[in-house]
């Protein structure tokens, strides 16, 4: 403003004087003001004039010769009056000296003015200030201060942006420092805040989650910021994306069933011991550096990663430490939490680390679920001891067998019998299906003696090598080895037992069936409330009776097929034998747990929902109740009349065996005497 109003003065007041042409006209008017004795002569002469006659023309001529002849004393001098000129030179001339004496005698001043008022330079007084202030960001995590330099400083978006101002040695600390902070998009001030004193010089101020770029201006003392500090306000290095390449031990086999590589989905990732991996992270930006911390302080101080572009990688084993230690990458042990805290290519670091977990899955011993099928406590010496289940390992079985140990009566311990083998397949495979018909162990190449205590242990073994195979053994079962004779004795016994159970569902059922004809009875001499609701009860009674003896039937039919898997089992069936269970007893069980018992559980149903209503056939409904039940009896007694037939078979089986007995006794008793 001062320049423009400077060239505007000199153009009017002397440009313009300067430079403006002086025209006759106004020449002669200058003249004739400066000497008035032309009386106007000279302006007359200067005008044109024709036409006006000869007196007028003489006249003219006239006034002209007396113009000129005046005109011979004028001085130009004294026409074009210099002296106010000569004062303004002389005037510039003074203040010209003045300042070229200033200039010599204070040249800092001069510089200092000149530096302000000519140059226009920002740091002019900085030479005389008393104060100074120089900003910094404070980063995290570990406090590095970034100081402005040359231009903007980067800030993770979201974070809080602390801020200290310094004051330099030498430089008066000021008693205040203010803090103007405004977003980069808006010219009004978002918070104008005094700083915290933060120590002898310095000075500290927090600005909250900062999300958009700031400019920053300082205040304090005779200092102030010239040009805001600029914050820029960018995305904070984080992990996009994880992938996971394992190495398997060759003893699971996974390496050929498992993709090469995977996205990890999970912060938990659970490997089987003995696993070398890779994970490949991409990060959102360019990384400068990458810390790696296990958060159970076990991961060596030489743990590295291998920085790629946006991300980076890191390998590692996971399994006991002593059985690794040769491996491939970063030895983790059993189970590592891995802390990543990522740098970018600003200095930015992670607000948080990403983790991830790594737990190392041992190899569990194979599971061995072998039960005894078709056999008892009791076993002859030609037996063959079936087994049902199945054998599951995690990763494979390489070999299955029985362990059999024997103990004489008068024995302490069990001594180890050679291995039975188990005639299934089961090398590399995961689950192995156990059928008493295709896995059993056959005694009689044992050679074993009558009161010997037999122990069997069906054992299987995995494929790991880390450091060697586990072994998973089954429950183990104990036998007694008896004659063929007392094992049929005792079959009889448990015929006996089944039999008296047999009665008894007999009786129930009869029991069931006379309830319902005397509720059906009572109706039909007269059908009023008290005799329907008696039948009512008849009939729930009679639902859960026939359901009930239903299941002890059918609980009575396995236990007969139990008896006849230990005869075959023992082998000491006969085809007479079990012609009299299958045909006898079996079947006609069977045909009665498909149709009888079916048949009367929809009959007692039925008249329960007639109970239930204002049915007028609730009678009729007991009688097919009472008919089907009948029927049922019919049929259960028949079997029952087999079986007493077949007690009449095992009576003259027992005598046998007390005879025999008797005459084991007797040979005793006289080896002793003699």
């Amino acid at each position: 403003a001062g320049v423009a109003a400077l060239v505007g003065v000199a153009g009017t007041w002397v440009a313009t004087r300067v430079l403006r042409p002086l025209r006759t006209e106004s020449l002669a008017l200058l003249i004739e003001r400066r000497f008035p004795a032309l009386e106007g002569r000279l302006m007359t002469a200067i005008r044109p004039h024709a036409g006006e006659g000869e007196l007028a023309t003489a006249m003219v001529e006239r006034t002209e010769r007396e113009a000129a002849d005046r005109l011979r004393d004028v001085e130009v001098a004294d026409v074009l009056n210099f002296g106010p000129l000569r004062k303004w030179l002389v005037g510039a001339g003074v203040l010209a000296a003045s300042v070229v004496t200033l200039g010599v005698a204070n040249a800092e001043g001069m510089s200092r003015w000149a530096d302000a008022y000519l140059w226009q330079r920002d740091g002019y007084w900085d030479r005389f200030r008393k104060s100074e202030l120089t900003l910094a960001v404070v980063r995290p995590p570990d406090d590095t201060l970034v100081p402005f330099e040359g231009g903007p400083v980067r800030h993770a978006r979201g974070g809080n942006l602390t801020l200290l101002a310094s004051v330099p040695d030498g430089r008066k600390v000021p008693d205040r420092v203010t803090l103007s902070v405004r977003t980069a998009a808006s010219n009004a001030i978002d918070q104008e805040i005094t700083m915290t004193r933060a120590g002898e010089r310095t000075f500290r101020h927090t600005v909250l989650k900062v999300s958009e770029d700031v400019e920053v201006d300082l205040r304090g003392g005779d200092y102030a910021t010239s040009v805001p500090y600029y914050v820029e306000v960018v995305d904070p290095p984080q992990v996009e994306a994880i992938r996971l390449a394992a190495d398997y031990p060759d003893y699971t086999g996974l390496d050929e069933a498992t993709a090469s590589e995977t996205l990890v989905q999970s912060p938990t990732v659970s490997l089987p011991a003995g696993t070398a991996f890779e994970i490949r992270v991409a990060a959102n930006k360019p990384l400068s550096d990458v810390t790696v911390r296990s958060r159970e302080g076990t991961l060596p101080e030489d743990a590295a990663v291998e920085l790629a572009g946006d991300g980076f990688t890191f390998r590692g084993v996971l399994g006991p430490a002593e059985l690794l230690a040769d491996a491939d990458g970063t030895l983790l042990g059993e189970e590592a939490t891995l802390e990543f805290t990522l740098t970018d290519a600003d200095g930015l670091v992670s607000p948080r680390p990403a983790e991830l977990t790594f737990r190392s899955e041992a190899d569990r011993p194979p599971v061995v679920v072998a039960r005894p099928s078709g056999i008892g406590s009791a076993v002859t010496r030609k037996a063959r001891v079936p087994f049902e289940g199945a054998v599951e390992d995690d990763y494979g079985l390489t070999a299955a067998w029985f362990d059999v140990a024997s103990k004489a009566p008068a024995d302490e311990s069990f001594a180890g019998l050679p291995r039975g083998a188990v005639d299934v397949p089961v090398e590399g495979r995961k689950q192995v299906e156990l059928t008493p018909e295709r896995v059993a162990l056959d005694l009689r190449s044992y050679g074993l003696t009558l009161g010997q205590q037999l122990r069997l242990t069906m054992t299987a073994v995995d494929g790991n090598t880390l450091p060697q195979p586990n072994t998973g053994r089954g429950e183990s079962l104990s036998l007694r080895v008896v004659s063929d004779d007392e094992l049929l004795a005792m079959l009889y016994d448990k015929e006996l037992n089944l039999r008296s159970r047999f009665e008894r569902i007999i009786e129930e059922v009869t029991e069931t069936r006379t309830n319902l004809d005397g509720a059906s009875a009572r109706l039909r001499e007269g059908d009023d409330q008290d005799a329907r609701n008696a039948a009512a009860a008849a009939v729930e009674q009679g639902v859960l009776a026939v359901r009930k003896n239903e299941t002890e039937t059918a609980a009575v039919a396995e236990l007969f097929r139990d008896i006849r898997a230990e005869l075959v089992n023992n082998r000491v069936d006969t085809d007479e034998t079990l012609d009299r269970i299958d045909r006898g007893v079996l079947a006609p069980l069977d045909r009665v747990l498909e149709r009888e018992f079916p048949e009367a559980d929809r009959a007692t149903l039925a008249a329960r929902a007639a109970s239930r209503s204002a049915d007028a056939g609730l009678a009729t409904s007991l009688d097919n109740a009472v008919g089907r039940l009948d029927r049922l009896i019919a049929r259960l007694e028949a079997v029952l009349t087999e079986m007493s037939r077949r007690q009449s078979y095992n009576q003259l089986i027992k005598q046998l065996q007390l005879i025999l007995d008797r005459q084991k006794d007797l040979k005793d008793r006289t080896e002793e005497k003699s």
